[in-house]
């Protein structure tokens, strides 16, 4: 913590500071101690916080003391543009509105980017947040992999910005479901004529394209030029039978109009899906393999 101190008393003798990462790293399953005053710091235009939790266990009041730290940061930097605030594995339910109480409502923000952890599943308060999003160009959303319904209730943020006329023109997320796909079909601005690349797992892919409008949508996809596919999330993830995915996936490079190409970050995948046009007897399935491609 003392060398902490002393970084963020060096960077309050460098009025010209426009960007900081700052990382918060617990490597005790219990600490009290939380970051100095930030509030030197007023110039920023782009801010990254992050906590890194090595231990198993670090206590909620940490973590808010910390964000306590990141609300007045965020308060005396009128021109702040880009934020990013990523926790670690905790479960407690974080008031998103809370990072921006301390702005001054006469003065609200104008981000263009916002990236958030799963945490943030609180506080969507439209009068409170609004102002400080509604000239957002860039959203990232990452969702928890290892805490049960996270990711079911995270996903309402989708209507919540539909319901704020809040439409990003580049969106990453760490998971796809219907949701997101109905937020799409509102988006004014992004729609099967500008989607280029896409990036995701194979299986929420192929469960995606067994609705029958999302499979449409796809099709009408004429600028599409790569999709990426994710390395497995757990073993087993092939089934068998005529609905298995890499049969859906292929299906659907095969009709597209546009010369997709399949790059796969797993090996296994890869191969997986090299033997399985290599052996096919469906003619589109057998040129496809050409178009597979293992992630250097």
């Amino acid at each position: 913590m003392k060398m902490i101190k002393h970084a963020i008393t060096l960077f309050s003798c460098l009025p010209q500071l426009t960007e900081l990462e700052l990382c918060v790293r617990y490597t005790k399953e219990r600490t009290t101690t939380a970051l100095p005053p930030l509030n030197a710091l007023n110039n920023l235009r782009k801010l990254s916080f992050q906590i890194d939790q090595l231990a198993l266990i670090t206590p909620a009041s940490d973590y808010h003391s910390n964000l306590g730290s990141l609300r007045e940061l965020v308060a005396c930097n009128p021109h702040l543009a880009h934020l990013s605030v990523q926790l670690g594995r905790h479960n407690d339910d974080f008031d998103l509105a809370d990072i921006f109480s301390a702005v001054p409502a006469e003065r609200p923000l104008h981000l263009q980017y916002l990236s958030l952890s799963y945490q943030f599943i609180n506080g969507w308060d439209a009068t409170k947040i609004l102002p400080h999003i509604c000239s957002l160009t860039s959203i990232d959303l990452r969702f928890c992999t290892f805490i049960s319904g996270a990711d079911s209730t995270f996903h309402k943020f989708w209507s919540f910005l539909f319901e704020m006329n809040v439409f990003p023109k580049d969106i990453k997320i760490s998971h796809l479901d219907q949701r997101f796909f109905d937020y799409l079909q509102r988006h004014p601005n992004l729609h099967a004529g500008t989607l280029e690349y896409l990036r995701m797992f194979a299986d929420q892919l192929s469960d995606l394209l067994r609705v029958g409008e999302n499979w449409k949508i796809f099709l009408r996809c004429t600028r599409m030029r790569e999709i990426y596919i994710n390395s497995p999330r757990r073993t087993g993830l092939f089934s068998t039978g005529d609905t298995k995915v890499e049969c859906v996936l292929l299906n659907l490079v095969a009709h597209l109009i546009a010369r997709v190409i399949l790059v796969f970050e797993s090996y296994q995948s890869f191969d997986l899906y090299r033997n399985y046009c290599h052996d096919s007897d469906n003619p589109l399935e057998i040129q496809l393999e050409s178009r597979l491609f293992l992630s250097s």
